[in-house]
């Protein structure tokens, strides 16, 4: 498949961009399960080499649940998509510092 060149001329401003609201059924056992496997493969992932495209596919895959179902009164989903989110970003964050400490460490040694 071509790629296709994007001239930023070409994309629409802001001021014309009109968003509408989508009037589409929402199936929130499917998105439950779908949130909850995400989850679960970031536990089972944890400490693995994948851990942090497990984390960050948690945080995007609550975000997007999120906004799906954004003041439709889905509260308790609501509330459990940001905690996810907020679980994935604190443990992206330790992965990381734990990396650099792990680097720091190493140089050390070597010196």
């Amino acid at each position: 498949m071509p790629e296709l060149p994007i001239d930023p001329q070409h994309l629409p401003s802001s001021q014309s961009v009109h968003l509408h609201p989508v009037n589409a059924q929402i199936d929130l056992e499917l998105l439950e399960d779908i949130l909850r496997a995400a989850y679960q493969t970031a536990l089972r992932n944890r400490g693995e080499f994948e851990e942090m495209y497990a984390l960050g596919a948690l945080e995007a895959i609550s975000n997007t649940i999120y906004l799906s179902i954004y003041d439709r009164g889905y509260f308790r989903l609501e509330s459990t998509c940001q905690e996810y989110a907020a679980i994935a970003i604190e443990r992206m964050e330790e992965v990381t510092l734990e990396a650099r400490f792990k680097s720091i460490s190493s140089k050390k040694k070597i010196n």
